[in-house]
């Protein structure tokens, strides 16, 4: 069975990133090795030098690899962290550019009765809706922003009409 290649990690001298250290195949790949594998025979002195080799260079490269999972896992968090925020920046900043915060006022008091029932509408239903829940308009128009809420309270015809089940 020939040695082991050392270990080779290589740093990149354009942006200094590490690659992966060079993995080996798999020993069970041998075929002496299956066959040692499949039998309870004992490897003989050469090959038995030849798997201490190997038990040492592979404890050494999990010694490797475990760091560099961790140092992965700990930029992976970093990196996470980071998308959160600017995704949070972005979100907030198109939040703030929104069309909707540059409709004027007296737009918005023109557009909001037509979101609630029109009192003939309510005459001529058998079951008209309940004008207290808030969950409903003219309440939930005065519930979406502190502007929203001023609108609709000055708009008289959105409480002109009370319907009460």
């Amino acid at each position: 069975m020939p040695p082991r290649p050392p270990l080779a990690s290589s740093t990149c001298d354009a942006c200094s990133l590490h690659s992966s250290p060079d993995i080996p195949e798999p020993i069970s790949d041998n075929p002496r090795i299956k066959a040692l594998l499949e039998c309870n025979d004992l490897p003989l002195e050469a090959e038995r030098l030849s798997l201490l080799a190997t038990v040492s260079s592979s404890s050494e490269l999990l010694a490797v690899l475990k760091e560099k999972i961790d140092n992965d896992q700990q930029m992976l968090k970093m990196l996470f962290d980071g998308q959160a925020k600017v995704t949070g920046n972005v979100l907030a900043a198109k939040a703030l550019l929104h069309p909707i915060r540059s409709v004027p006022d007296d737009v918005l008091s023109y557009i909001f009765p037509f979101c609630v029932h029109e009192v003939y509408d309510l005459l001529n239903e058998k079951d008209p809706p309940n004008s207290l829940d808030s969950r409903k308009p003219p309440w939930t128009l005065s519930q979406v922003c502190r502007s929203w809420r001023r609108v609709a309270l000055s708009t008289a015809s959105l409480w002109s009409c009370i319907s009460l089940n």
